[in-house]
């Protein structure tokens, strides 16, 4: 009879355990989308060490006008200080003597990414401002820097949208 009991009563407690056990199972595994915006970041700060951002393929701060016209072609628009290929998703601003001095990339997978992600991967900023429904952020990346770009905008509650990020010399 107490054997019987045992058996019985190690029957209840695993059909009882079995049911709860996955509230009690622990991953350190990101979630594959958490992880993709943080591999996203790492690239980000990645390219920008070396003077490029996501989409800017060769291209880099000090490239020429003339080089990437000659090997991407005629961009959607531009002006004097601006070249800005809409379907690469990337925009290059250019000094006086057609050298490009910043990089503006609105890459699909980098503009999914939220402030958390950027404020958890990166951590605080070395400079913020804010003006006009607009948010800054930047970071370093060796001689250069990312500013992400917020905006308030778009959003009806006023939650914090990524809108484009910039990479430039650091003064």
């Amino acid at each position: 009879m107490k054997k019987k009991l045992i058996a019985l009563l190690a029957v209840v407690a695993v059909c009882a355990w079995a049911p709860l056990s996955p509230l009690f199972h622990t991953t350190a595994h990101a979630s594959p989308d958490h992880q993709a915006k943080g591999d996203v970041l790492k690239q980000t700060i990645k390219l920008a060490k070396e003077g490029k951002a996501v989409n800017s393929g060769s291209f880099r701060l000090g490239s020429k006008k003339s080089s990437i016209i000659s090997q991407w072609g005629k961009p959607e628009s531009q002006d004097q200080f601006t070249l800005n290929y809409e379907k690469r998703k990337i925009a290059f601003g250019l000094n006086e003597q057609g050298t490009v001095h910043s990089l503006f990339t609105k890459d699909a997978k980098l503009l999914s990414v939220t402030h958390d992600d950027v404020a958890q991967k990166l951590g605080k900023p070395f400079a913020s401002d804010a003006g006009a429904g607009q948010y800054y952020e930047s970071y370093h990346a060796g001689i250069n820097k990312v500013t992400f770009q917020w905006t308030r905008m778009a959003n009806p509650n006023g939650e914090l949208e990524l809108s484009s990020v910039k990479i430039e010399r650091a003064h």
